[in-house]
């Protein structure tokens, strides 16, 4: 690996946390380069009042650090709704003229802002934006960003090679918190609660105790427990990566990101104190600097919350990734709840002023799955582009070829499906789409990652924003839609409330069907327990409730909400909305579940479109043939301003 220059090495940032104006005080006095807070709204860390800054205080801030040489960055990095987007404008121009150094942000609706506004204050791209491959490094580097924060899933390895390529200035965390999840793509705590950590509102349900357990096809309920008590299966422990510095910097950080702004003023400002005198060592010769590494690391392992783990940056997640007994966790933001489900009594016959039309989108698991589909009356069938979950059916090129056939003879349209994170694997497909899919006729391709967007663009084809995109306002729609994306599936956590926006746009939403709500690197339960043929593994949380678990061919897990979604009784509000299509995710189902589920749903849109609605029904034949429970999740209640 070679060694930066010592050029490159004085350019170095220590960037640190702060949450009230003692914190800012005590990191900028341990000798950080630059610090990244958050105003009152509009930024992630939202559930303690206390914490944050005021107008007022923002000023004062800038002041200060202006004082010190200090750099100051301010999140505006939440997913927003259309209600706040008025404010935020004017907010964004408030952080301009108080002259902060650069704003992190998430929602490409501040992006929209940014340019409708004409600004020129620097943008850094959130970790939220769960950034991790080179072409959406070289996207964000095309709009204009100035910095990425890279996913805390990112490798050595991988950061080398995005440095090599890319000319944008690169950040990383280095210490503190450490999600379970991909960053951006955790909805756990959105489904259960409505409480979104895409909102700053997380109310960390990994952090529960599970119990690893084994359920057969004909047992909906109740899990098979292990034998082993409850377990923190998911309770990640805390990244330190103090140890890695040299490597981090020769694989080409530039900005060190300690996290922390909901800690005291003391422990941060101890930590930025350590950090200072291990790049400083780096800089300056080991030599200039007084105590060693060593010593320091030893430090922080006596002061440490969690138990310490290197995360991904030496590939897969370690065995001590997750403190599994769940002693060293410093505070239980929630306990599980017993989740509500359909009763059959939430649909209630409308009279309809209109007929409403809206298409119907199936996600299929076969080729046989995908007949009966078009059969019942889907007028659009989504396949992936290749396998998904180890030990279930995956579609490879021959049965694409012959899907996109069945299509063609039959009328309806194709829609290929990437995978929801863009790693390498997502981007060896794209030989093969280019070169034999396309030509046989393929025209409609969905992507969740904005370098897949660029990867594909001027293929002459319909690229479709997933909703691994986290389209929730008018904002971020408008921008998709001016980056040539053809349609747009809403987030999985957007609420009924706050849909109207889409009746501007070509955008879907997910109504039925099963619901992943995170995706980790961390093998859960790897070794522990093995299913049975015919039986899937799961956690069981307090409340009896199984949260399935499906490996997929990187050894990621994906972790299911309990109950698959069904939003059929609110048809008639979704269609008012402008949705334009809705879809049913029906890759786990068999196929005379998926046929019934699908016809029922056609036979609804069929009513709609002519002014009516009688649905009890229909409703009570879903819930009937539902191998389980169906929920709404959070859908229905109030939105978020």
């Amino acid at each position: 690996m070679p060694i930066r220059n010592l050029c490159e090495r004085k350019n170095l940032e220590l960037l640190a946390p702060a949450g009230q104006m003692e914190c800012l005080t005590a990191v900028v006095e341990a000798g950080c380069d630059a610090v990244y807070l958050g105003g009152k709204s509009f930024n992630m860390r939202m559930l303690r009042s206390s914490l944050n800054f005021s107008n007022d205080d923002l000023i004062a801030a800038r002041q200060y650090t202006s004082e010190k040489g200090v750099k100051m960055y301010v999140t505006v990095n939440n997913l927003y709704t259309d209600n706040s987007l008025k404010q935020l404008g004017d907010y964004l121009l408030f952080l301009q003229d108080t002259g902060v150094d650069a704003l992190i942000v998430q929602d490409m609706a501040v992006v929209n802002l940014h340019q409708k506004l004409g600004m020129n204050l620097p943008l850094h791209a959130s970790v939220q934006m769960g950034i991790n491959n080179l072409d959406s490094v070289l996207y964000l580097e095309k709009l204009g960003f100035e910095r990425v924060i890279l996913s805390k899933n990112l490798s050595l390895e991988e950061i080398q090679h995005i440095y090599n390529h890319s000319s944008i200035g690169i950040e990383y965390f280095v210490h503190g918190d450490l999600c379970v999840s991909h960053t951006g793509q955790c909805y756990m705590s959105s489904f259960v609660f409505g409480e979104s950590g895409n909102k700053g509102r997380c109310r960390k349900p990994c952090r529960w105790p599970f119990q690893l357990a084994a359920r057969g096809h004909d047992r909906v309920m109740a899990g098979t427990a292990s034998g082993e008590p409850p377990g923190y299966h998911l309770a990640h422990n805390d990244m330190c990566l103090f140890d890695h510095l040299e490597e981090l910097v020769n694989s080409g950080v530039s900005s060190f990101k300690i996290e922390g702004r909901m800690r005291e003023a003391s422990v941060v400002g101890f930590l930025v104190s350590t950090y200072r005198r291990g790049l400083d060592r780096l800089i300056n010769g080991p030599e200039n600097v007084a105590g060693s590494d060593q010593e320091d690391l030893r430090c922080l392992e006596e002061r440490r919350i969690r138990n310490f783990t290197l995360g991904s940056l030496c590939g897969d997640p370690a065995a001590d990734s997750v403190g599994m007994d769940g002693s060293r966790e410093p505070v239980f933001f929630s306990r599980a709840p017993e989740i509500g489900v359909l009763t059959g009594e939430e649909s209630q016959p409308v009279n309809l002023d209109r007929g409403v039309c809206m298409a119907l989108q199936v996600k299929t698991r076969s080729l046989s799955a995908l007949e009966c589909a078009i059969q019942a009356g889907a007028s659009q069938l989504i396949v992936d582009s290749g396998p998904v979950f180890e030990d279930m059916p995956a579609w490879n090129e021959e049965k694409i070829i012959e899907a996109i056939d069945v299509c063609r003879r039959s009328g309806t349209e194709l829609l290929l499906e990437m995978p929801r994170l863009g790693h390498r694997y997502s981007f060896s497909l794209l030989e093969k789409i280019e070169k034999r899919l396309l030509p046989l006729g393929l025209k409609h391709v969905i992507v969740h990652d904005p370098g897949m967007i660029r990867a594909m663009q001027g293929w002459g084809i319909n690229l479709h924003g997933g909703f691994g995109l986290n389209i929730a306002n008018s904002g971020a729609a408008e921008f998709w839609q001016r980056q040539g994306l053809y349609a747009m599936d809403l987030s999985q956590e957007i609420k009924l409330a706050e849909i109207d926006f889409a009746s501007g746009f070509n955008c879907g939403l997910a109504v039925h069907g099963p619901l992943c709500g995170l995706i980790t690197d961390v093998n859960v339960g790897e070794g522990e327990m093995a299913a049975e043929k015919g039986e899937e593994l799961g956690l069981v949380d307090e409340q009896g409730q199984f949260y399935r678990l499906l490996r997929d061919f990187q050894r990621r897990h994906h972790i299911y909400y309990p109950y698959d979604l069904c939003l059929f009784p609110w048809l008639p509000r979704v269609a008012d909305a402008g949705i334009k299509y809705v879809r049913i995710n029906g890759e786990f189902y068999s196929d005379a579940l998926l046929s019934a589920t699908t016809k029922t749903y056609k036979q609804a849109l069929d009513e709609l479109a002519r002014g009516e609605w009688k649905p009890q029904e229909a409703f009570h034949q879903l819930l009937n043939k539902s191998p389980g429970p169906l929920s709404a999740m959070a859908f229905t209640s109030p939105g978020d301003e």
